[in-house]
């Protein structure tokens, strides 16, 4: 009918069990009013329940309006939030941590979202529209992370007692976001061991630069050359907000060559060797980061040790040296 006030009057009445209405209205541009429609997105906020994951959708298509229109700056800040509070991610709270949640009493409103959020599996029951934010543990103790609760963290998330086992756990993506966190060198002239570690938070987090923009009308540019940089520059501003103590670095790195030297004999002594790529890119990023924060010839040395440990597994050595360990004998 190309009738926006009727289709309103609609999205109103069944925001319960047709909360996807709102997303219609706000998808078909047929209004040209960026006012209106931010007006009519925000309203929507209210109507829809919270623990909607549509409702995580309509706020960030609702921000667009809110640009357009040039709204306050308030506005924005509530759809970023709305967005994460109903779909709780970690790609949603890096978007609104960094859009206006930087501060400690802003922040404490981020934490209580994922604090007090039933944890589970699959949410959602009836349909798609009305599918429900339930992040499981794991995302959850991403979340702790990115709030700044490390050592937490480190003790409840890498505490795996056993050197196999570790898909579907947070020990893999775990490691890896406590080593680029500990990185302090640059990112265009990281090693493969620590950009293979950030590949694994991306695609832990789902993170894409077409995800990250929705809401933000393109203000970051990107192209296929640097996408990659869009992460990167998100990550550096998320650790120039949230800082990790030293003593806490130290013993992040200790735990973690434990772990992995754990994992390392696990492996071998199962003949895992669809692993040892995953080995070698672990060891390679811990000592790229021992690198990083001045400890010289690290890396080398690290994966030279495990080279003389298992001195006869040609395919380990291999996959070592594909991850920048150079085997001197062979030069």
């Amino acid at each position: 009918m190309n009738d926006v006030s009727a289709a309103v009057r609609y999205a109103e009445e069944y925001a319960v069990s047709h909360p996807g209405l709102y997303l219609n209205i706000l998808e078909n541009e047929t209004c040209t009013d960026a006012d209106k429609m931010a007006a009519v997105g925000m309203e929507a906020l209210n109507r829809i329940p919270k623990n909607y994951i549509m409702r995580s959708r309509v706020a960030l298509k609702t921000a667009e309006y809110v640009i357009k229109a040039d709204e306050k700056s308030s506005l924005l800040e509530e759809c970023y939030f709305a967005a994460y509070e109903s779909d709780t991610s970690a790609l949603n709270y890096l978007r609104a941590l960094l859009n206006g949640y930087e501060t400690i009493e802003k922040r404490r409103e981020l934490r209580k979202v994922f604090m007090t959020i039933p944890e589970s599996g699959i949410g959602g029951w009836g349909s798609s529209e009305r599918a429900e934010n339930r992040p499981d543990q794991n995302m959850i103790l991403l979340l702790r992370f990115l709030d700044g609760q490390f050592a937490d963290v480190l003790a409840e998330g890498l505490n795996e007692p056993e050197a196999l086992g570790w898909s579907g756990t947070f020990m893999k993506q775990g490691i890896a976001l406590y080593l680029i966190t500990l990185y302090e060198g640059q990112w265009d002239g990281a090693g493969r061991g620590i950009r293979e570690m950030a590949a694994r938070v991306r695609s832990t987090m789902k993170f894409s630069p077409e995800e990250y923009q929705k809401g933000t009308m393109g203000t970051y540019e990107w192209d296929d050359e640097n996408k990659n940089d869009l992460f990167y520059g998100i990550f550096s501003k998320w650790r120039s907000v949230v800082h990790m103590e030293s003593d806490i670095r130290t013993r992040a790195i200790e735990k973690i060559a434990g772990l992995l030297e754990k994992r390392v004999e696990g492996i071998m002594g199962a003949n895992r060797r669809n692993y040892y790529g995953e080995c070698a890119a672990f060891l390679a990023a811990l000592g790229e980061v021992q690198e990083s924060l001045g400890e010289a010839g690290a890396k080398q040395k690290l994966m030279t040790s495990y080279k003389d440990k298992y001195s006869r597994r040609n395919a380990f050595r291999a996959e070592m040296r594909a991850y920048g360990w150079i085997d001197v004998k062979r030069k």
